[in-house]
């Protein structure tokens, strides 16, 4: 595929990606699971949180990074489908055995009761609905059938949004935490389904499993089984350690942390769109031995930009943003939300440049060093959580994150040589100083705080098309040239 062909998928893609999700996602986050919380109560809702954060703990098991590399090499060569599929599946449900009966045995160890450890097997259960659903998912982004794998995307949260929208609007008062789980469940079992489905229609010819094969695949895989390993955990941990250590009130301390990475979960979604399409597409071009910096140069600005603007929004108006979604201004944990959106800017960072170096098959640098974020995220975590609670652990999710985002960034450009502008880069941080400038003077004057907040973004983008920081242009010649 020739280098425009794949600029004009990622360009039409994303805005079809962004479009539905930018519908859908809100809904489910600020509407339902945001009231699920205020109807339960940060305490129950936290206890909940940490269970579900035990499940994507153990998520490497689940999958042994086995969804990434079918990816790269059915993206590299479609008919490595074929060959891989069939192998990969089978084990896949082999593996789900092993990472429910292993969260199971944590739960037990770190004492929760028995009706939360039924809540945790529903929760163990619909993750590994949800690795089956991201594994069918690359087999049609691989393909290059996009469309296929947004609405994919999007199918689990519809059926919740209605499911869990009725429950909770019009049966609130039999409505319980485990139908809200069990709920989540379906959901997943219905879209798992539907992908199979498609698959098995766009795919017919699949070999069956065989142990030799299996050994191999296993063995291939094993670098992106450690750095997804490594990843969830220092992505993952702080969140069941702070209902586990806070010394004061923990199933509070994890709802505010909840609330908080909720916020960060739901800006993360924009994010995570974008590695999902440059993911096959960088896998593509390195392939055909063709450059990755256009690509990246298109992307970068647009996430970078969108996570300035989130970082610019939570320094000065942290408290009310809580309070416009939680009722409660209280600066704990308005403090709480600003540390763990910061976070954003080096997340937006690792989905561009770690997405380019998976891609790139040389995974050892990007093991250790994540290997030592995880050490340090945890030695930090388990010394300040026991005094400091939710806000010891954003603090340390920043650093460690931010972290990784610059180092991924350092070894992309140092595997791809990526080109630096210099004008490009001198125009961005004009950008970025203005709007924090636009950010403080908005701050001094405060009126309807959502529409505020809606003028603030709209105008901040604006300048950032007026002094070309953002690639409009390149995107509408991107479709003119298709």
């Amino acid at each position: 595929m020739r280098s425009k062909s794949l600029t004009y998928s990622f360009v039409t893609n994303l805005i079809f990606l962004i479009a539905i999700n930018l519908v859908i996602k809100p809904i489910w986050v600020f509407v339902i699971d945001r009231n699920v919380q205020l109807h339960f109560g940060f305490n129950a809702y936290g206890i909940f949180y940490a269970l579900l954060n035990i499940t994507y703990l153990f998520n490497a098991l689940l999958d042994l990074g086995l969804t990434n590399y079918h990816q790269r090499e059915v993206a590299q060569n479609n008919l490595s489908f074929t060959r891989l599929f069939g192998n990969i599946f089978s084990l896949k449900w082999l593996l789900a055995l092993v990472y429910i009966f292993v969260c199971i045995v944590f739960a037990v160890l770190w004492k929760y009761d028995l009706e939360k450890i039924k809540w945790l097997c529903w929760l163990a259960a619909s993750q590994v609905l949800v690795s089956f659903i991201l594994f069918l998912r690359t087999t049609f982004s691989a393909m290059q059938h996009y469309f296929l794998d947004s609405l994919i995307s999007i199918m689990d949260k519809v059926l919740m949004i209605i499911v869990i929208g009725y429950l909770l609007f019009f049966d609130a008062a039999n409505f319980t935490m485990q139908q809200f789980i069990i709920a989540q469940f379906a959901a997943y079992f219905l879209t798992f389904l539907f992908a199979l489905i498609l698959v098995f229609r766009f795919k017919k010819s699949v070999e069956k499993p065989a142990f030799a094969e299996l050994k191999n695949i296993i063995v291939q895989a094993r670098p992106f089984t450690m750095l997804l390993l490594w990843m969830t955990i220092y992505f993952r941990l702080d969140s069941v350690l702070v209902e586990r250590l806070s010394k004061n009130n923990p199933a509070l301390e994890s709802g505010i942390y909840a609330a908080a990475y909720r916020l960060l979960d739901m800006v993360n979604m924009f994010a995570y769109l974008f590695s999902m399409l440059l993911f096959p597409m960088f896998n593509r071009l390195i392939a055909e031995k063709k450059s990755l910096n256009n690509l990246i140069q298109l992307s970068s600005p647009l996430l970078l930009s969108v996570a300035w603007i989130v970082s610019c929004s939570v320094l000065f108006f942290h408290e009310q943003w809580f309070a416009l979604l939680y009722h409660q201004h209280d600066l704990y944990s308005s403090q709480v939300l600003m540390l763990v959106l910061f976070s954003f800017m080096g997340v937006s960072l690792q989905y561009i440049f770690s997405t380019a170096v998976t891609a790139s098959g040389k995974l050892h640098l990007q093991n250790r060093a994540a290997f030592v974020a995880v050490v340090f995220n945890a030695l930090c975590n388990f010394i300040f959580i026991p005094k400091y609670g939710a806000m010891a652990a954003s603090a340390i999710a920043f650093i460690t994150l931010t972290s990784m985002g610059l180092y991924n960034y350092w070894m992309a450009k140092k595997i791809f040589q990526l080109q630096l502008y210099p004008r490009k880069m001198l125009l961005w941080s004009l950008w970025a100083l203005l709007s924090l400038g636009c950010y403080f003077i908005a701050a001094q004057f405060l009126f309807s705080f959502l529409m505020q907040q809606i003028v603030l973004c709209i105008f901040c983008l604006l300048l950032g098309w007026a002094i070309k920081v953002l690639p409009v242009k390149h995107f509408v010649n991107a479709v003119q040239e298709k």
